[in-house]
């Protein structure tokens, strides 16, 4: 009997145990039945389900429960989805939102950060969302963004002759208009690319320059290298893009007045010399800026003969300058450009001489001076020092 009422007692304490551990466990542990509607709204038109989407959900540390639900989604907006379930754990994949936009989820108490499974075909996204169980309720509604592509433009040169003949290698910059001033557009082969590189657009064997991805906005072409025979007529062609469609230009060069003018380099002083060997390079502005001109892609360059003459052939009308690139030798390299004019008369008229002066030694450059001051000071250090040290040795002996 008393071995009866043991095992009878046990049962029953067991029974309780067993009753008190599942009320806990009920109590610590229960689940709370989450309705999410997602629903879709663009100003005031009439609000739409969100079919077939899923979503990411995640539980958050508990250190987020005490936090507003605008600072965890500031907190979380731009980080990877592999850096949040590094710190709070793996996300829980749901199913797909059901006909009414529903998606139901059963969740313990905590804290919850949502972002949607992605899907670049729909002209919407889900904008990540926080909800706390049970502090929410049992149904929450999200919010969604409407997604407004980008406009993106085009844009065709045509460079031709009046002949109707496409022209090659004809160089441009490309500028957009900001409210700071006319910048080049970077870009990266034939696209705008905001990381792109600055660089000299040329015409192709048709003549054609194409430009995609150009956002909305006002730009402008300038043409910077022409053609050994043909002048700019117009620099500057605008153009603005306002939607996708490609935008056609057309842009013609007329066949140049050319001529020719000659040069001679010659020593400054008294009696001077004709000096031979002296390398020049064309230049033209571009407001304050010099910039090579260029015969079929390729910088211009002259060099003086035995007689110290040389001849610029087949120029445009227009105005130039001369930079000197390396000196005669024995002679000062000129430190200003010099300025000279092709019309109808340049080819007839008198050379224009240019002077170089020879070069003189003369005292030395502060840097010499004082490689030359530290030389002789070591030197002098170190025989002060050597008889020092054997001044001071005599002593010993």
């Amino acid at each position: 009997m008393k071995k009866f009422t043991k095992n009878l007692i046990s049962i029953v304490m067991a029974f309780v145990l067993l009753l008190n551990v599942g009320f806990i466990s009920k109590t610590v542990f229960a689940s709370e039945t989450i309705d999410i509607f997602l629903i879709s709204q663009k100003g005031k038109e009439e609000k739409k389900p969100i079919r077939d989407t899923k979503l990411k959900v995640w539980k958050l540390k508990d250190s987020y429960a005490n936090k507003e639900k605008s600072e965890i989604i500031e907190e979380l907006k731009d980080l990877k989805d592999e850096d949040i379930s590094k710190e709070n754990g793996n996300f829980t994949e749901t199913s797909k939102s059901d006909v009414d936009g529903r998606i139901t989820l059963s969740l313990e108490k905590g804290t919850y950060y949502v972002r949607e499974v992605s899907d670049n075909s729909r002209d919407y996204e889900i904008s990540p969302f926080v909800f706390k169980v049970p502090d929410d309720g049992n149904t929450i509604y999200s919010k969604t963004i409407i997604k407004i592509p980008d406009i993106l433009g085009k844009v065709r040169l045509l460079k031709i002759s009046e002949e109707n003949k496409p022209l090659e290698n004809v160089g441009f910059k490309l500028y957009m208009r900001t409210a700071n001033g006319d910048v080049e557009v970077p870009l990266t082969e034939n696209s705008y690319d905001k990381e792109g590189s600055i660089r000299t657009l040329y015409t192709d064997k048709d003549g054609q320059i194409f430009i995609d991805k150009l956002p909305l906005g006002e730009y402008f072409f300038r043409e910077i290298e022409s053609l050994s025979g043909y002048v700019i007529d117009k620099r500057d062609t605008s153009f603005k893009i306002v939607d996708e469609n490609e935008i056609s230009l057309k842009v013609i060069n007329k066949k140049a007045e050319i001529g020719d003018k000659l040069f001679v380099k010659v020593s400054s002083g008294k009696n001077p010399k004709f000096l031979e060997g002296a390398h020049f390079k064309v230049m033209i502005k571009d407001g304050d800026k010099f910039i090579p001109f260029k015969r079929d892609g390729k910088g211009y360059v002259l060099v003086s003969g035995k007689n110290g003459g040389f001849k610029v052939e087949n120029l445009p009308f227009g105005t130039y300058y001369l930079i000197e690139t390396k000196a005669p030798k024995g002679y000062s390299l000129l430190s200003e450009s010099i300025e000279f004019k092709i019309d109808a008369n340049s080819k007839t008229n008198e050379a224009t001489i240019i002077k170089n002066k020879p070069f003189r030694r003369g005292l030395p450059k502060t840097g010499d001076i004082l490689f030359l001051i530290m030389t002789v000071g070591g030197i002098v250090i170190f025989i002060t020092g050597y008889f020092i040290n054997r001044k001071g040795k005599s002593k010993q002996n």
